[in-house]
């Protein structure tokens, strides 16, 4: 493993950071599998599809809600001037503060109003009010902490790593210790409480130096103008994964969605090249917005090279050895087809490894307008694609995603060439 960090990472400092944010990631994906573990032993299939349904429309709303502020930080940072990159970076919590705030009294004052009938069937929207402030915030720390190179806390507040630290423990005791059966309503409560702790650690982790000096409504009017033109590209990137769950669930069923939800769960460990490569994402745009043309392909190569090449070794390793161990392990034997869908994610999976470095690279450097055009494509190949392959039903559901994101991993990677010649193999300096 030091060798892959050295290739791409040229000082022991950052070899440090990787080093801990890698044990972090390790650490949260064990405890996601094991976490999966348990809600199939609490949940039938079709309760766990409903949970993650849940999960997915909080996630989803809080997207829209977002206007695409949290994808203003990384390339207001990467354009301010050294003296203010601090100072006005730390203000960006204010705005996605305020906004949790609105979403929590909005949504908790309209189920308040809601007639009876309505409260019991959607007797879930007060859980998705809190979800959904969370997940304001948390999208906010992950990227302030990238763009301030805190691998280790950009790692734990990735979507889902740090949580997993206190939902499977939290859940572990309440259903071994306090309660004889627990069902969905206290998992998702649980699951609640998860994601306000992960905040309150992002929250106590954070520095507000600068904060008052530079609260005004200049500063603040730069993170929604930025994130305004980023938010048609967040709602179909950032909010892509969430819209399929969305779908699924209403084409194909809570059963698909549980077995889909699964498999991606399984299949994210493969994905740990990310975290080798998280900060050179940051760097690469950068070093292109001071026209280091040279330098930023020299990152995208190397991470292209390293990232593909752990992708492959794993999903190899996976194939000989692992999917026998977790699927004994995690009784897959309740979910339908689970290993067909797992082997179909491969192939999204590998081309991600290889791809995904572009489409954050078009993103850092404020191309949302190509951003938009390309992840939109992919969505309506994905919509397409389920509508075309109903009658499959679980194979639909799998082959709708993986194609999707398939399409935008080549379309993203093809249109970063084509308009910016990066990356390039031919040596030359800028």
């Amino acid at each position: 493993m030091e060798i892959i960090t050295r290739l791409i990472f040229r000082y022991n400092s950052a070899l440090r950071k990787i080093s801990s944010a890698l044990v972090i990631r390790g650490i949260g994906l064990i405890f996601s599998l094991l976490a999966t573990y348990f809600l199939l032993i609490i949940l039938d299939v079709r309760s766990l599809g409903i949970f993650y349904f849940i999960v997915s429309l909080s996630r989803l709303a809080s997207i829209l809600f977002s206007m695409g502020v949290f994808a203003s930080i990384i390339p207001q940072y990467s354009s301010y001037s050294n003296e203010k990159k601090n100072s006005l970076l730390n203000l960006s919590i204010v705005p996605a503060i305020a906004l949790s705030l609105f979403v929590l009294f909005i949504i908790n004052l309209t189920f308040f109003f809601l007639d009876s009938n309505l409260k019991t069937i959607y007797w879930y929207i007060p859980h998705c009010s809190i979800l959904i402030s969370t997940y304001l915030i948390q999208f906010n720390l992950y990227n302030y902490f990238n763009c301030k190179e805190r691998l280790a806390l950009t790692s734990f507040m990735l979507e889902g790593n740090g949580r997993n630290y206190f939902f499977l423990p939290i859940l572990f005791v309440f259903h071994y210790f306090f309660l004889e059966e627990t069902n969905l309503n206290m998992v998702l409560s649980i699951f609640v409480v998860s994601s306000i702790l992960v905040n309150v650690f992002g929250l106590i982790n954070y520095s507000y130096d600068g904060i008052i000096e530079n609260l005004n409504f200049n500063n603040l009017k730069d993170f929604f103008r930025v994130g305004f033109k980023f938010f048609p590209s967040i709602i179909v990137s950032t909010g892509a994964p969430s819209i399929y769950d969305v779908l699924i669930n209403v084409f194909f069923g809570p059963v698909t969605l549980a077995v889909i939800g699964v498999a991606n769960r399984v299949v994210s460990p493969l994905m740990i090249h990310n975290d080798l490569i998280v900060l050179n994402y940051v760097k690469a745009s950068r070093y292109y917005l001071k026209g280091l043309i040279f330098e930023a392909n020299s990152l995208h190569i190397r991470s292209l090279i390293v990232s593909f090449s752990i992708a492959l070794v794993l999903m190899i390793l996976f194939y000989l050895f692992g999917y026998e161990i977790i699927s004994t392990f995690m009784e897959f034997e309740k979910l339908p087809n689970i290993k067909d869908v797992i082997f179909i994610f491969f192939i999204s999976t590998l081309t991600q490894s290889a791809c995904n470095f572009s489409l954050h690279f078009l993103r850092n450097i404020g191309d949302y307008l190509s951003m938009t055009f390309i992840e939109l494509i992919s969505l309506t190949v994905t919509i397409i694609c389920m509508f075309s392959f109903l009658e499959l039903g679980i194979y639909g559901a799998a082959l709708a995603s993986m194609l999707g994101r398939l399409m935008m991993m080549l379309v993203g990677f093809g249109y970063a060439k084509y308009s910016y010649d990066i990356p390039f193999l031919k040596a030359r300096k800028s």
